[in-house]
């Protein structure tokens, strides 16, 4: 099997099961919302956010290393290769066992020392918090071990039905009533049910003879990283639901933001969902192996991505009310506003490329790079969070980490065409998806009112049709893209064809 089959291959489970566990986990977001309410949810919502902040913490970015290094390990041609990595995981995760054991100790003398200074969810549910993040640090980490290594099908087998689970026991709960600590401590034993499962299926990666592995840059590429990995977390949601928490007296506003970032997020990652992790591993192979054909890769890869997350998130920009209303209830109502405002940033931010800029610049070793671009943003939205929130509530929160990331992205794209030399803003590209999106979605909300599934359905097929043809007739990709999708797939080359101009009018675009 060839790297391009192996590779597709690993990102077509990978993304069959992320999106099948991903559709698992917004159903039990829903059916949580539902059942806790607006207040409940709130609470639920800043839990997490604590909760994520340890596992930050605590990480050392060990996952990130794991995908850098396994990948690189696995191209030496070595009977001792598999003895090499058992030493390095059994290093990697007594490392990160210690640094939990730490962080939780600290944050207890946190909640004891200066209780009244932090939110009461934090101080009150502290230990169901300190457990969930200890069980799920664990599995990122043991998630990664099969990524990098491009096993993704048993990882997705597991994750699946773990989900599978969770939806299940969240739905009888509300049924026979739902209450924060009850929905906690389900959480934390379906996590304990993974890190089972994944240590028993991985058991060969972590039993048996075992050779010493420099492991000197491993911990240093995580603790360069992790600094990332720590801005992350204050660019993402759990930071803005951490400022919405603190500095504002009701659940309510963290509750609404959470609701539009996990429909946002579900859109915008609906079909890129696979490429987590198989990104990096394959930027870094390629980064070892023909640096040349990373960059062209590169350039592929901003516009696929442009093409699945587009699309989907225009569809939503047009139809945030009425899709928060099916899925939530009418209660949740306020957060539609919320969605579109998110959505315009991120439509915006794809001009820039994305998470590809920092996946691009780890694997050429530019780990100093991504940090400096992630102290940027961070600084910017915890700034902007401070500033907006006490006025605008979750509406601050939404600009704020809009502009941050608007910031980051733009940054990253500088940096990537420092070190690669091709053009990574490609202007009419993304003015031509846009276009074949917006001007679908004005017509299609616009010949077909209404509010309901019905409704919703009539215009998702009238908006996918009309875009399909925008599509076609403004043929957004250079010829040069069916080269890489014929390496993946022959019969998906043949129907991409169709959207992608002739060599001759997109030299200049095919980079």
């Amino acid at each position: 099997m060839t790297r391009a089959k192996a590779t597709a291959e690993g990102y077509l489970w990978n993304h069959a099961g992320k999106v099948l566990e991903y559709l698992l986990l917004f159903l039990t977001t829903i059916v949580l919302a539902r059942g806790l309410g607006v207040e409940g949810n709130g609470i639920y919502a800043a839990i997490l956010s604590f909760s994520q902040l340890l596992v930050v913490l605590s990480s050392l970015s060990l996952e990130s290393s794991l995908n850098r290094f396994i990948p690189q390990l696995e191209l030496q041609e070595s009977a001792s290769r598999g003895a090499r990595l058992r030493f390095m995981l059994r290093r990697v995760f007594l490392l990160r066992a210690t640094l939990l054991v730490a962080i939780i100790g600290l944050a207890f003398l946190a909640t004891r020392l200066s209780g009244t200074s932090l939110p009461e969810p934090a101080v009150r549910y502290f230990w169901l918090l300190a457990g969930y993040a200890a069980v799920r640090s664990i599995v990122q980490l043991l998630n990664m071990v099969f990524i990098a290594q491009l096993r993704t099908a048993p990882l997705v087998r597991i994750a699946v039905a773990v989900r599978a689970i969770e939806l299940a026991g969240v739905s009888s709960m509300l049924v026979a009533g739902m209450s924060v600590p009850s929905v906690m401590v389900f959480f934390i034993a379906t996590g304990i049910l993974q890190i089972g499962s994944c240590l028993f299926v991985s058991r060969a990666d972590f039993a048996g003879d075992v050779e010493p592995h420099p492991l000197r840059p491993v911990y240093a590429f995580g603790a360069i990283y992790w600094t990332n990995t720590i801005l992350d977390y204050f660019l993402g949601r759990q930071g803005d639901v951490l400022f919405l928490t603190t500095l504002l007296p009701s659940p309510v506003p963290a509750s609404m933001y959470n609701v539009a970032f996990s429909l946002v997020l579900a859109a915008g990652q609906g079909l890129t969902l696979g490429l987590g992790g198989i990104t990096l591993s394959t930027f870094s192979r390629l980064a070892v192996t023909s640096p040349e054909t990373l960059d062209r890769f590169f350039a592929f890869l901003v516009r696929l991505v442009t093409m699945m997350v587009v699309p989907v998130l225009v569809f939503l920009y047009f139809n945030a009310g009425p899709v928060i209303r099916a899925l939530f209830s009418d209660e949740f109502a306020a957060a539609a506003f919320l969605v579109q405002g998110m959505i315009m940033f991120r439509v915006v931010a794809r001009l820039f490329a994305g998470s590809e800029n920092a996946e691009y610049l780890l694997a050429r070793g530019k780990t100093l790079s991504v940090v400096q671009i992630g102290i940027i943003g961070a600084a910017t939205n915890v700034v902007l969070d401070l500033l907006l929130i006490p006025k605008y509530l979750a509406l601050g929160a939404v600009i704020g980490s809009g502009c941050a990331n608007l910031l980051v992205n733009i940054l990253g794209s500088l940096y990537v065409r420092r070190n690669a030399g091709i053009p990574v803003i490609q202007w009419g590209y993304w003015a031509l998806i846009t276009v074949s999106c917006v001007v679908p979605g004005f017509i299609a909300s616009s010949i077909l009112p209404g509010s309901g599934w019905i409704s919703l359905l009539e215009r998702g097929a009238a908006y996918a049709g009309l875009t399909g043809l925008m599509l076609f007739i403004t043929k957004p990709f250079p010829a040069v893209d069916v080269a890489w999708v014929t390496e993946f797939n022959l019969v998906a080359a043949r129907v991409f064809t169709r959207f992608a101009r002739r060599q001759d009018a997109t030299m200049m675009q095919a980079s």
